[in-house]
């Protein structure tokens, strides 16, 4: 009897196997991709359409209440001399505000010229010319050695219809671009004098803020003097002495601190004024009084 054996044969992995694999799945996706149905999606949010916001009466009461242009030498309101004389001197005398009121005058020039070019033109011109002709040259006599006089006068007329109405568009573009720089030179007059007027009333805040420190300093000084009573009589001891002691040169470090703020105020003031740091010295103090 013949035995036979079976001998285990090992099976290498053909290297067309991943290729296979790699187109399958493509053709997976591909497949899948086609049976997607997109027409079951939706946006889930939507834009509000502005007609249906309500908004008629605020709009109403907003057109009501306009703001009025604040009135010229509306600060005066405060009664203070001081403060009407240092924003006369800042608004008389300023770099920023004289370069604005030159563009408004250069605007509103523009705006009569643009004007003026939609009527008639009439231009006048007059020349004189005086010549001596010298002897013994091109000119026989009487004409060498004579002096002749040349004297012109012109006068023209001309006038554009202004069919298409650029004119009339230039004069109006012209008068706008005037408007606008009316409106820039007030704004830059208002803003200066409203930096002003905070100035001032900053400036006389700190001047009550330091009679405040003025009236603790003085009263620090006298329960010091009382305290030291108090302790000659046997009434406090050395402790209550010592916390009045301290409670002083504290009292006097906060008025210093006014007086520090005062001084960078005025600075402020003269530099708001276009004048030097001394300028600020001559300050007198605020005496503004409610409207």
């Amino acid at each position: 009897m013949t035995k036979t054996s079976a001998v285990p044969v090992s099976a290498s992995p053909s290297p067309i196997r991943p290729a296979r694999r790699a187109g399958l799945g493509l053709l997976a996706a591909a497949l899948l991709a086609a049976c997607a149905d997109p027409s079951g999606i939706a946006g889930q949010s939507a834009y509000t359409d502005a007609s249906a916001l309500a908004a008629q009466r605020t709009l109403t009461e907003a057109r009501a209440a306009t703001a009025a242009w604040p009135t010229e030498g509306w600060w005066r309101a405060w009664n203070d001399p001081g403060l009407d004389r240092l924003i006369g001197d800042a608004l008389s005398d300023n770099p920023n505000l004289k370069l604005a009121e030159a563009r408004l005058r250069n605007a509103q020039a523009l705006a009569g010229l643009a004007d003026a070019n939609r009527g008639p033109r009439l231009d006048a011109g007059a020349t004189l010319s005086r010549e001596r002709l010298p002897e013994g040259y091109i000119y026989p006599a009487p004409l060498g050695g004579s002096t002749q006089t040349d004297a012109r006068l012109g006068l023209s007329f001309s006038w554009e219809l202004d069919l298409w109405g650029r004119r009339q568009a230039e004069a109006a573009a012209a008068l706008d671009r005037a408007s606008a720089a009316e409106v820039e030179a007030q704004a830059a007059r208002l803003m200066l004098a409203v930096a002003i007027a905070r100035g001032w009333n900053d400036l006389d805040g700190r001047y009550a803020q330091h009679d405040v420190a003025a009236a603790e300093v003085e009263q620090r000084r006298q329960v010091l003097e009382l305290t030291r009573q108090r302790v000659a009589a046997g009434l406090d001891s050395s402790v209550e002495l010592k916390q009045a002691e301290g409670a002083v040169p504290a009292a006097r470090q906060q008025l210093a601190a006014t007086e520090e703020g005062i001084r960078l105020a005025r600075t402020q003031l003269a530099a708001l004024a276009g004048r030097g740091p001394d300028f600020g010295l001559a300050l007198p103090r605020p005496a503004l009084r409610a409207p």
